[in-house]
């Protein structure tokens, strides 16, 4: 008979164990919930784009002008200045943000920069005017394989008005010396706030 009670309460304390161990699993695992999100994208125009201007130089536009190539030259010791090569057209009828950043410049150092001394970009509003901080001018440092390229930063938003059009004038310059042929690639994207 002892031998039940004491195997009876051998199996009570196992069993309050067990219990007590799963109280503290549950109060310490973490709960969850879900929360639901349906997406749904329209496809539409972009409300700001790029427009070939009179002075265009040639190269590539895509169809709904979000993108483009555009081919200039440079002059040694010489600026050469396109007038209006690029526009950027407000189409949906709202004022727009927006402003130049500056992605990427190839290459960006050694013998190759140090072929060129500037290549500028100048926003200007309708009137042919400069637009307050507007500018955003790549310009070499250094000489021969210690030339780098300084790259640009707007510091604050451009307001594009409501159906309008702002010029991108471009001047390029290369350096005194300079050797013929030699090929800079700068991507630039315009950043639109919505």
């Amino acid at each position: 008979m002892e031998l039940r009670k004491v195997a009876s309460k051998k199996w009570m304390k196992f069993l309050t164990l067990l219990l007590t161990a799963m109280i503290i699993a549950t109060a310490s695992a973490a709960v969850y919930y879900s929360l639901s999100m349906e997406p749904r994208v329209t496809i539409s125009e972009a409300a700001v784009k790029f427009v070939s201007g009179t002075d265009w130089p040639g190269g590539s536009m895509g169809v709904n002008g979000t993108w483009c190539v555009i081919s200039l030259k440079a002059y040694p010791n010489a600026t050469l200045t396109y007038d209006e090569p690029l526009n950027l057209s407000e189409t949906s009828g709202s004022n727009r943000q927006f402003r130049l950043v500056h992605s990427s410049i190839t290459p960006a150092s050694g013998w190759s920069a140090a072929n060129w001394t500037f290549i500028n970009f100048t926003i200007m509003d309708e009137s042919g005017s400069p637009v307050s901080g507007g500018d955003f001018d790549y310009y070499t440092s250094g000489l021969g394989a210690s030339a780098t390229w300084q790259t640009p930063t707007m510091g604050s938003d451009i307001t594009l008005p409501a159906n309008t059009m702002y010029t991108i004038k471009i001047e390029t310059k290369a350096a005194e010396g300079a050797w013929l042929n030699e090929v800079v690639n700068i991507a630039i994207t315009v950043d639109v706030t919505e």
